[in-house]
């Protein structure tokens, strides 16, 4: 088990298991993080749109993530890792983005079906892959905000943009990063929950991309038309020539800043990692008291369980 003490918290993990201590927190809270599972769930209802879905429905089954071979299809996956959140009395489920291989009605319905099933509290944030039917025509920005209503609506509370829940002491706070970017109203979001000062941890489907983790991801300076390898096979709109807006630096750097950010839980690359928050786009500045934990993709079983607990 790999240990950090950043003086705020003490972090110990493995690639299934976190345990933060913070001082003056009260009690025990436990929050299940599931990213990237990668769901299809198909009936009649989804023969409108297969053009646009074939690709994303065929990935992972095609990879050896299916039941071919004796292997857990993506759903059994995450219900193997709901079965851990509700074995061990979780408080909430976490789910980064990519839950969905795109916003079929039939895949939404099984996983939020799933959810509820277990009688936890769930906390969501979309990952690229949720709210897109390649080929759809339509900017990132567009789609997202359509999708989101139309179809994963189910999986939110409140703003599908920006979340807060309030468990244990702890501020979960969600924003939606999966177009690679944060707006105006995210910011403001998050330098407000950050201003409140409970101990906070931050939900974004892309990490951010630090020294450790030098990927073009969320915040990376490299961020613009030139760097998007993916659009054509997405069949989506390139990313922009003009490179990262003002406010996701803005955000990026609010994040180095914040005192009472403890932990970071993000997913995308698909690869477990654990590291400090050095994002690479605040020249050096870098969040001494958080830990930005990528947890391994759900579709490949992965989950991390994490124990908030007080000194």
């Amino acid at each position: 088990m790999a240990v950090k003490d950043t003086g705020a918290a003490v972090h110990e993990w493995t690639e299934t298991e976190a345990r933060i201590t913070i001082p003056g927190l009260a009690g025990e809270v436990r929050v299940l993080h599931v990213t990237d599972s990668h769901i299809t769930v198909s009936d009649d209802r989804d023969l409108p749109f297969r053009e646009f879905a074939a690709r994303m429905d065929a990935a992972f089954v095609a990879s050896g993530a299916g039941s071919a071979g004796g292997k857990p299809t993506p759903l059994e996956c995450l219900d193997a890792a709901l079965g851990t959140a509700v074995d061990c009395g979780a408080d909430l489920v976490t789910l980064t983005g990519d839950i969905v291989n795109n916003p079929s009605e039939t895949s939404v319905e099984a996983v939020t079906g799933k959810l509820r099933g277990t009688g936890i509290d769930f906390l969501y944030t979309a990952g690229n892959h949720d709210w897109h039917y390649e080929g759809m025509e339509g900017s990132s920005e567009e789609l997202r905000r359509s999708w989101r209503e139309r179809r994963l609506r189910p999986f939110y509370r409140g703003n599908p943009s920006c979340e807060s829940r309030v468990v244990g002491g702890i501020e979960l706070v969600t924003i939606d990063n999966s177009t690679y970017q944060v707006d105006e109203e995210q910011l403001a979001f998050f330098l407000e929950a950050a201003g409140r000062g409970r101990p906070m941890v931050l939900l974004i489907h892309i990490p951010l991309a630090t020294v450790e983790l030098d990927h073009i991801l969320c915040g990376h300076p490299d961020w613009d038309a030139g760097t998007d390898e993916n659009y054509i096979i997405e069949r989506r709109r390139r990313w922009p020539e003009s490179g990262n807006a003002r406010t996701t630096e803005e955000f990026v750097k609010a994040v180095s800043a914040a005192p009472n950010l403890v932990a970071i839980l993000a997913g995308h690359t698909h690869r477990d990692h654990v590291g400090p928050v050095e994002p690479l786009i605040s020249r050096g500045a870098a969040n001494s008291e958080a830990v930005q934990y990528v947890t391994a993709a759900g579709v490949r079983g992965g989950y991390r369980l994490f124990t908030f607990t007080g000194a």
